[in-house]
């Protein structure tokens, strides 16, 4: 439980120890320089320090019910000055976006993970050597699968998973013995190359498959041939050379077999750790849409921007509820717990896209017809604008180490 806070009530004829001024308060009405300082004791401080991290106040309890179940609310109260009893919009949408992100991360850590122990749940074909030594994988593997499936009680959705390990055992050893047989193919030259882990390809071929060749035929590379642009700063050329290297690395290491997984997981945890900042910069840019298609409405921009908060902020709130129920989902015991979640999740999907038209309708004031044009058209806006910045914060994932 946390302690609250000791209030402070300045002595008859106190003065601010910063400007003079009477004190009336905790704060100075001249300068707002507070009463407390550090120099006090540290029950007091860790005191405040709990409160402000922790301490969940009416505010959020009247917020986050009003943001999900009723459509324009929020910012109808906002723009009639009832503010103080409701979360600021930026900062209900900043905490709901670093949450939803956060949540998104460690469900794709988890997919990522569970995809590898399935990978290599059955048998690893790395560690042979010989085409002998992956029959022998290969077969044993197919018999243990061929056993489990025999057993009649077995449920349709287990069989399933089973053919399916079965093909994917199949499809590795075809790959390792490809694998092998590219490995011990002799060159031109009488020696071995080396085989990347893309099939078919030695690391010659791979790397120069993903070469920045310039207009007059000089192919790029970073110590030998990099990039120089006159106009730009040294550190700004030394970036984009060392940019294009990552990527170049990073392309490689998504034809290799063996590194793929580590790749993705790398160019995916740099795209998460974008996106949160990608959305702060579509936020006044979906402002703008909003203020252009409601330009006769003569709102402020402010206005549009509020709009936009209240609208982000539901979306990560919905995102967190659909996590949350996938969760429950891949939890329930029973397959009559399962086909419930399943039509909560529908249903909040439908009720994102809803929420958003009603919305709309409830804070710009305009008939159906408009609004329903009106949505269409600022989603098309938004889902290119969208599509765009996720385009850009892939390529910078890609960029980095």
């Amino acid at each position: 439980m946390v302690t609250k806070p000791e209030s402070v009530t300045p002595p008859s004829g106190a003065v601010c120890a910063n400007c003079g001024a009477p004190l009336y308060g905790e704060y100075c009405y001249q300068c707002g320089q507070p009463v407390k300082g550090l120099i006090r004791h540290l029950s007091g401080v860790l005191g405040d320090v709990f409160d402000t991290l922790l301490n969940i106040d009416s505010r959020v309890v009247r917020t986050l019910p009003a943001l999900y179940f009723r459509p324009g609310f929020l910012t109808r109260e906002y723009f009639a000055g009832r503010r103080v009893r409701y979360v600021t919009p930026f900062r209900l949408m900043f905490f709901l976006c670093l949450a939803a992100f956060f949540v998104m991360q460690l469900a794709f850590d988890n997919a990522t993970s569970n995809f590898g122990s399935s990978r290599n749940s059955g048998t690893s074909f790395d560690s042979a050597h010989t085409p002998a030594q992956v029959r022998a994988d290969e077969q044993k593997a197919l018999a243990e699968i061929d056993r489990a499936a025999s057993k009649p009680e077995l449920p349709a959705t287990a069989r399933a998973a089973l053919i399916a390990a079965k093909q994917r055992v199949q499809s590795e050893a075809a790959d390792r013995l490809v694998e092998m047989k590219r490995e011990g193919a002799p060159a031109a030259g009488g020696s071995t190359p080396a085989v990347s882990g893309s099939i078919g390809l030695t690391d010659d071929e791979a790397r120069h498959s993903t070469d920045l060749n310039f207009p007059g035929g000089d192919t790029w590379e970073l110590t030998r041939n990099p990039v120089h642009i006159g106009w730009l700063p040294g550190f700004v050329n030394d970036w984009i050379n060392q940019a294009g290297q990552n990527m170049h690395d990073n392309v490689l290491a998504l034809k290799n077999s063996r590194s793929r997984k580590a790749a993705i997981q790398r160019m995916f945890a740099g795209l998460f750790s974008l996106l949160p900042q990608t959305m702060f910069v579509l936020l006044p840019l979906f402002a703008v849409i909003l203020k252009v298609f409601y330009i006769f409405k003569r709102r402020l921009y402010m206005e549009h921007l509020i709009v936009a908060l209240h609208s982000h902020a539901f979306i990560f709130l919905s995102l967190l509820v659909l996590f949350a129920l996938s969760a429950l989902s891949s939890l329930a015991p029973t397959a009559w717990l399962k086909a419930p979640l399943a039509l909560l999740s529908a249903a909040a999907w439908i009720w994102l896209f809803v929420y958003l038209y009603l919305m709309q309708k409830r804070v710009y004031t305009q008939g159906w017809f408009f609004t329903t044009t009106k949505y269409l058209c600022v989603g098309i806006c938004y889902t290119l604008l969208l599509s765009v910045a996720i385009a850009c914060a892939f390529v910078l994932s890609m960029a980095r180490a």
